[in-house]
């Protein structure tokens, strides 16, 4: 494979470096964001999202109780991306974050919202189809939006980098 060259690339091995370690570190940024959201799950909300108890009983903490501190787990995750869009010089990485946030926000809620015991039918797929899916998706798209911004300023005030305009052959 000597002499082949990677499209537009100066030297084979590295873009694809440079490609594969902004990929992996988009992945360990969306894994960090469902963690931050399991935690911010754990900490805030009773597993079990049952409005009775196995006598039919309600629960002080059924119903709708739980909804603000559904929402305040998906603002934490908004927040964190956010942050880290702010500090990170990475284009994508407060993106990564949210989307790795909400995909584990929607699951738990559809989980332990599906498995609750409720009065009567169980409606928990109307929120969730309804409020926490598109939720899921607009967040990440919003925060790439706000990621590109902030990338966009950091460039702005960055010093130019004039070794990197030069190519092999000039230096």
């Amino acid at each position: 494979m000597e002499g082949v060259e990677l499209s537009g690339s100066r030297s084979a091995a590295g873009p694809v470096r440079r490609r594969r370690s902004a990929h992996a570190l988009r992945l360990v940024v969306a894994v960090s964001g469902g963690a931050s959201a399991l935690t911010a799950w754990l900490a805030l909300l009773p597993w079990d999202l049952s409005e009775v108890d196995e006598r039919g009983r309600t629960l002080p903490s059924g119903g709708d109780r739980n909804a603000p501190a559904i929402a305040m787990v998906l603002v934490m995750v908004i927040v964190g991306g956010v942050v880290l869009s702010l500090l990170i010089a990475r284009r994508g990485v407060g993106s990564s974050f949210t989307a790795g946030g909400c995909v584990v926000w929607a699951v738990l809620f559809g989980w332990r919202a599906g498995t609750s015991r409720t009065s009567g039918a169980n409606m928990f797929a109307i929120p969730l189809l309804f409020a926490v899916v598109p939720a899921a998706i607009l967040v990440p798209a919003v925060m790439s939006v706000v990621d590109r911004g902030a990338a966009r300023r950091r460039d702005r005030r960055a010093p130019p980098n004039r070794l990197a305009d030069t190519r092999p052959s000039d230096r």
